[in-house]
């Protein structure tokens, strides 16, 4: 089979691999298309910065956001699948796993390949059905989607108004992709208004799609401003890279209020401890997804996705063949080009 290979900073090389051979309680499934994720031009960028990689590359890369065909009941092609990528390898047994928190399971096996290329092979657990009629390119909005989804739902903010974000305005700083879904997230958890930081047009017209009532722009705005006369009670950062925008997001949260952290930081970033502690800050860094109140944040992303599928469909904007990953990786990183979500499909 083929998959793409990270050869070293901003270097990819497709080739062919042994295929993947489904052993003990793994299924096998076949990639249908899979988007590169933030992080995944995080490790791209910053190959010695990504956790838990051995030296040699690793087939599929990186490459969480999948959809795929898995076997059905008579062992061909039945049903369209998404993966949920820390269910993919956990061992199901350990403290973590039975308390649906599988990111940080303690005994992860380690999988030959991810969704850039033909083929994975997964637990079962980790596949979620997808809607009859979904088009494959809004089922793999279903991962980021649960990321944003699970920032709100495993917040304090949530937590205190018993499961809803009534009532509450909340600002989000970045509008790529994930910006995006934390935007459409909010505004269907129930928030009462959401203002968004966008820096492109494109970005800012699908914003408003999917829920803000506001749009800043940081080259004609003054945005420090803008989002403190807005007064959130949370504020998501997205944007991650440098501390400039957890600084933005510290500085102008409402008191009291909440900073929810999506983005991911090259280096160490620093906290203006005064500030927080003088305005009763609450912070939460948010990482992939997980079970609260009985539920999955996928079996939620889902529904979202499924009920409003117009106001989701903009946010795939390229698409490239597995062969062409390098160049899927260079457009993704120039959000100039219009770049919200690119998908590589085999």
């Amino acid at each position: 089979m083929r998959a793409a290979f990270l050869d070293g900073a901003e270097r990819i090389a497709v080739r062919e691999v042994p295929p993947v051979r489904a052993e003990g309680h793994l299924v096998e499934i076949d990639v249908i298309a899979c988007g590169i994720c933030g992080s995944d031009l995080h490790g791209w960028r910053h190959p010695d910065l990504m956790t838990g990689r051995p030296e040699a590359p690793i087939p599929g890369m990186a490459g969480h956001e999948v959809v795929a065909w898995a076997p059905g009941a008579d062992g061909g092609r039945g049903r369209r699948v998404v993966v949920e990528p820390n269910l993919a390898g956990n061992c199901g047994r350990c403290t973590a796993c039975l308390d649906g928190k599988a990111r940080f399971c303690s005994d992860r096996a380690t999988l030959r390949s991810w969704g850039f290329s033909e083929r994975m092979s997964v637990n079962a657990s980790a596949l979620f059905d997808v809607p009859d009629g979904m088009a494959d390119e809004l089922a793999i909005l279903t991962e980021p989607l649960a990321c944003a989804v699970h920032a709100y739902r495993a917040s304090h903010t949530f937590a205190a108004q018993d499961g809803t974000l009534a009532g509450r305005k909340i600002a989000v700083i970045g509008a790529g992709a994930i910006g995006l879904l934390a935007t459409a997230a909010g505004a269907r958890l129930g928030a009462d208004a959401l203002l968004c930081v966008a820096r492109y047009p494109r970005q800012a017209a699908v914003a408003e799609t999917l829920g803000a009532i506001e749009v800043l722009d940081p080259a004609l705005d003054d945005v420090v401003s803008g989002i403190r006369r807005f007064a959130p009670d949370v504020v998501v950062e997205a944007v991650g890279g440098g501390p400039e925008t957890f600084d933005l997001a510290v500085r102008t949260v409402k008191p009291g209020g909440e900073v929810l952290v999506l983005g991911l930081f090259d280096d160490p970033t620093r906290l203006d401890t005064r500030r927080a502690a003088f305005r009763e800050l609450r912070m939460f860094f948010a990482m992939t997804y997980g079970v609260t109140d009985g539920r999955h944040d996928f079996e939620v992303a889902l529904e979202f996705l499924e009920s409003d599928p117009g106001a989701f469909g903009g946010l795939v904007s390229h698409r490239f063949p597995l062969e062409k990953t390098a160049d899927a990786f260079v457009a993704a990183a120039d959000k100039s080009t219009g770049a919200l979500r690119i998908v590589v499909a085999p």
